[in-house]
């Protein structure tokens, strides 16, 4: 074929400037994700990174997960504080859990995490200030759960939600 009658080569779609702040948004928030940044600080928060996303793009699965994935960390964390009989604090985790989860229900149409919200409402915030959950019981043999001896009492640490969580449960939460 002679170079004058070649067909062109097809060039790719200019990416749409709403597509690239999706695309910015999305890299935000998982960042802020890695950084323990779930609703904290205003304005610079994993959250309100999927919030402007979903305005932008309703239907956008990625930003979904990041909104469900704040609300499977904010749940393990109050359910995790209140198993160690942490009351204060388990509600203070609730309260923001419950802060995602009305934004989940009510804009996002997810009717299922109504049920769940409610459960975990009843548990940590109808028990009474002096509520204590029962001691966790740790199959040794487990192989998901470290078991480190402190003196009497024996720690188990899930190293999958170590991995979520990081090291530590402190952080921008």
């Amino acid at each position: 074929v002679p170079a004058d009658t070649a067909t062109p080569e097809p060039t790719a779609a200019p990416v749409s400037k709403t597509a690239q702040e999706i695309e910015r948004r999305l890299a935000d928030a998982k960042w802020h994700l890695k950084k323990k940044r779930y609703l904290t600080p205003k304005g610079r928060n994993a959250f309100e990174q999927y919030q402007a996303v979903l305005t932008l793009d309703p239907a956008n699965e990625q930003a979904r997960a990041g909104i469900a994935e704040i609300l499977k960390k904010y749940q393990w964390l109050t359910e995790n504080e209140y198993k160690h009989g942490r009351l204060k604090k388990a509600r203070q985790f609730f309260k923001l859990y419950q802060s995602v989860a009305e934004y989940a229900i009510n804009t996002l149409g997810d009717r299922r995490l109504k049920k769940t919200r409610d459960a975990l409402e009843r548990q940590v915030m109808s028990a009474p200030p002096t509520a204590q959950a029962a001691p966790v019981q740790v199959d040794a043999a487990e192989e998901t759960a470290v078991a480190v001896e402190a003196g009497t009492q024996v720690v188990a640490v899930d190293p999958v939600l170590l991995e979520i969580l990081g090291t530590e449960v402190g952080g921008h939460l």
